[in-house]
């Protein structure tokens, strides 16, 4: 609702005290945690802040891939925002690696 409004910060204070309670009440490794740290990657990549974004996602990318599998949305998702991150900071054969896969 806060991205809608137009209201990043806002919106980047809830995802990052989303994140720190569900991996409290989950752990680190489970997929609702994963999908929280694309999300807060994604959220920095739209703010211009793609450096900042880019450790959300790569950690995301395996916690998402081993408990949700290969095939899933959330993991072919979170491979697109990590190749246009990459894109974004200048590795180009990484994020097309990504988003080839």
């Amino acid at each position: 609702l806060q991205m809608r409004r137009g209201d990043r910060a806002a919106a980047e204070t809830t995802l990052r005290d989303l994140l720190r309670r569900r991996i409290e009440v989950f752990g680190e490794d489970h997929p609702m945690v994963g999908w929280v740290q694309s999300d807060l990657g994604w959220l920095l990549h739209e703010q211009g802040r793609d450096a900042d974004g880019e450790p959300f996602l790569r950690a995301a990318l395996p916690v998402l891939r081993a408990r949700l599998g290969d095939d899933h949305l959330y993991v072919s998702e979170t491979m697109q925002r990590l190749g246009t991150v990459c894109t974004g900071l200048g590795r180009t054969e990484e994020a097309l690696a990504l988003l080839t896969d």
